[in-house]
């Protein structure tokens, strides 16, 4: 561990990151953790069997809601006082409530089950502090992907992302950066995350709001 941790340091070292004189206020770290609300609102076809056993097809709509939470580090790289780019791992779980789903023409029954999904969430954003100033504006752009997700069903049942739904998805914040001092900000900020469809949809809504604060230390 000794070794790996000075391989580390000499390779940042020799990146200037830890060098007083080009990389002290280059290089921050952040704990990040926020409250999440889900919501799910889409209808989509499906050819599906109906009560008498004909195959044709069915338009399905499926609506969900569900909250929970995602925790983890992030990295910032500063190009000057105001612009950074961040990226990071997180932690995040949604406990999702049993979903309303409904077809047209009536005949065909789904088994809705409450649900809990955990994923690794790799965020890649572009940052913006507005001022110099102690307190600032801070807008955040850029993309959310998750690398692994599980769904943990009521029982104990379980289910797995596939590797063609991995994909980045749009998201957002704007909120308020205050320094504490040179080396320590505290940044909270609304956050919005669109999930990008994986099939083909009539209607189609499904995003992720959150309440984000970070504790921040720039070298």
């Amino acid at each position: 561990m000794k070794t790996l941790i000075g391989t580390f340091l000499i390779g940042m070292s020799s990146l200037g990151l830890l060098n007083p004189t080009f990389g002290q206020s280059k290089l921050s770290v952040s704990v990040v953790a926020s409250p999440n609300f889900h919501y799910l609102n889409t209808k989509f076809t499906e050819i599906l069997s109906d009560g008498s056993g004909a195959i044709k097809p069915f338009d399905v709509h499926v609506k969900q809601n569900g909250s929970g939470y995602s925790a983890g580090v992030a990295v910032n790289y500063w190009f000057s006082k105001q612009w950074s780019v961040a990226t990071g791992i997180m932690l995040n779980s949604v406990d999702y409530q049993e979903p309303t789903v409904t077809t047209n023409p009536n005949g065909v029954q789904f088994l809705t089950i409450a649900s809990t999904i955990r994923s690794f969430q790799v965020p890649l954003t572009v940052n913006y502090r507005t001022s110099t100033k102690r307190l600032s504006p801070y807008l955040s752009a850029g993309a959310l992907t998750s690398l692994h997700s599980v769904r943990i069903f009521e029982g104990g049942s379980k289910s797995s992302n596939t590797v063609e739904k991995i994909r980045p998805h749009p998201m957002m914040g704007v909120g308020l950066d205050y320094q504490l001092n040179r080396h320590v900000s505290l940044i909270a900020q609304p956050t919005f995350v669109y999930f990008l469809p994986y099939k083909k949809a009539i209607s189609y809504k499904n995003y992720q709001m959150g309440l984000q604060a970070q504790l921040l230390y720039r070298f």
